[in-house]
């Protein structure tokens, strides 16, 4: 059977999340056709190059503002005008290869009426930060209804990862699949790094953290490293007591993160989804430091929602103090204990085959 896997370039996570999903589906016999644009095509290409790749519309998703409502005006803009030109790329490409099944992770026009349709998300209920959170989520549901699953990457119970996000009251379709991450248990690894920072997120939030971030480091005597999140570049550079990373792979970050005492990164669900993976809210003695993107509701939510419960520390962007902050991160006693469950998504994709 043939699958299109067609993520959201929002960041990079939507594209990273996916490569479990993808594996597991070449692990039990599907043919795999990646679609995406920008440098989450990027990503899937890289740890899958032979597979085929199609460039789809891009939603252009960019965090300009600091206003809540002002970003979700632009954001919901951007949806409604590609929401149609990639209904047209995906119908034209499902034809063109006979896809029988799509897999969208947040894209919206990423189905037709001649194949299954599966729509992966943690956001059953939209933050929006204000009174438009009704409205917003009439909307999302209008927009599920052509997909014939819905599929949420988190816990069916508590504890989980994406708290009301992903656990509304009553919806349909939805079948949850339970952590996505390419990441495993931490090995065991001497400190090499007082302090790793891990940059994603969309532009130009994701190069404002980081002038942020190099300034402080700078200032600073301990050893660092930062981790650019630029797939399309491979560079590496050394800066006094600084390490300077364009992309980092699997197995490079897992090293990296292994020797790094502390960590500082942004909220998205993706990454928090990797670091329960990799043992770091609990089972490892890391120090995790999240900054939220400025004007994302969800992220803001995750912070808080990890903060409360003594798990993380967070704090806003503008008020980032690194020595200062990770000191109280130090002081956070709790710790999250999920058993991950690889067979909530096997039962999924096997159940695929009877399609």
């Amino acid at each position: 059977m043939k699958v299109i896997i067609a993520p959201l370039h929002w960041g990079l996570g939507h594209a990273t999340r996916m490569l479990p999903i993808i594996q597991v589906l070449l692990d039990n016999g599907f043919h795999v056709h990646l679609a995406s644009d920008g440098e989450a095509l990027a990503v899937l290409t890289d740890h899958f190059p032979t597979l085929p790749a199609t460039q789809l519309p891009s939603y252009n998703i960019q965090y300009k503002h600091s206003s809540l409502l002002k970003n979700s005006v632009h954001l919901a803009s951007n949806l409604l005008q590609t929401i149609p030109k990639e209904k047209k790329a995906i119908r034209h490409l499902a034809k063109a290869i006979q896809a029988d099944i799509i897999i969208s992770d947040n894209r919206y026009g990423c189905y037709t009426d001649f194949t299954k349709n599966i729509f992966i998300t943690h956001q059953l209920h939209i933050l929006t930060g204000h009174l438009m959170d009704w409205p917003v989520n009439q909307v999302n549901k209008y927009l599920l209804k052509p997909f014939d699953e819905i599929w949420v990457p988190d816990f069916p119970d508590t504890p989980n990862l994406a708290g009301k996000l992903a656990h509304p009251p009553q919806m349909d379709k939805v079948s949850y699949i339970g952590g996505l991450s390419r990441f495993r248990i931490l090995p065991p690894s001497p400190i090499k790094y007082d302090i790793t920072a891990i940059l994603s997120g969309p532009e130009p939030q994701r190069s404002l953290f980081e002038a942020q971030i190099l300034t402080q480091f700078k200032a600073s005597k301990l050893k660092t490293a930062i981790i650019r999140g630029k797939p399309l570049t491979s560079a590496q550079n050394r800066i006094k007591n600084m390490t300077i990373i364009d992309y980092a792979s699997t197995d490079q970050l897992t090293q990296i993160l292994a020797s790094s005492h502390m960590i500082i990164s942004r909220p998205g669900y993706s990454s928090i989804m990797d670091y329960a993976a990799m043992g770091l809210f609990g089972q490892q003695k890391k120090t995790i430091l999240f900054v939220p993107t400025p004007g994302q509701p969800e992220q803001i939510y995750l912070a808080e929602k990890f903060k409360q419960a003594g798990i993380t520390y967070a704090v806003n962007q503008n008020r980032l103090d690194i020595e200062r902050d990770l000191m109280l991160a130090q002081k956070m006693p709790r710790q999250l204990q999920i058993s991950p469950n690889p067979d909530l998504l096997l039962q999924r994709i096997l159940g695929l085959k009877a399609f």
